[in-house]
């Protein structure tokens, strides 16, 4: 995620009826892609809803590097590797499991 070029999601945004949680993720994921821009990843309202989770901050965004890795882990022997920033967890299960996904193509 570039925070250079784009927006983060909302604060209002939930995950799993957490709110602030996906705009967290997002600050994650430029942060280690080297691209937070003017964003704070791992002050403010981020290390607060970590410390409420009772997560490391610094733990939390390694478990996104975590994540992305094996997400891409995946993708790379279908030649979507460069997708990986894109392609939701739902479609990755979808994929999975041989089902196509409308659209790709064009990503």
């Amino acid at each position: 995620m570039d925070l250079t070029k784009e927006y983060p999601r909302s604060t209002r945004a939930e995950l799993h009826g957490i709110a602030f949680l996906p705009l967290a993720i997002d600050k994650g994921r430029a942060d280690l892609a080297g691209t937070v821009g003017e964003y704070f990843s791992r002050t403010g309202f981020s290390k607060v809803l970590t410390d409420f989770l009772e997560i490391d901050i610094d733990e939390f965004v390694d478990a996104l590097a975590e994540f992305i890795g094996r997400h891409r882990g995946f993708l790379e022997p279908l030649g979507l590797a460069h997708l990986a920033e894109k392609i939701s967890m739902c479609e990755r299960i979808d994929l999975e499991e041989g089902r196509s996904i409308p659209g790709i193509e064009d990503r």
